[in-house]
């Protein structure tokens, strides 16, 4: 995912196909937090209590990363079928 605008390519009705929903997430306490306006995607790397995830924005074109992210969060995954 690398570029100066892979975060509008992947995003719903990008080039890229794969159309992420801004989801937003569940936060710790339950509640739900930035629908439309952003999407946490897990990533398969983690350690211990943290993830990585991937963070796509409505506002910005890039997409972000953050290594070291709580799983007790509720975000997002993209499932493939084989």
């Amino acid at each position: 995912w690398r570029g100066t605008d892979e975060g509008t390519k992947l995003k719903e009705g990008g080039s890229s196909g794969f159309e992420a929903k801004l989801a937003g997430y569940r936060n710790t306490n339950g509640s739900f937090k930035d629908r439309g306006g952003l999407t946490y995607l897990w990533s398969s790397k983690n350690s211990g209590d943290n993830a990585s995830r991937r963070v796509l924005y409505d506002d910005n074109v890039k997409v972000y990363r953050d290594h070291t992210f709580n799983k007790r969060y509720g975000i997002s995954v993209r499932c493939l079928k084989n």
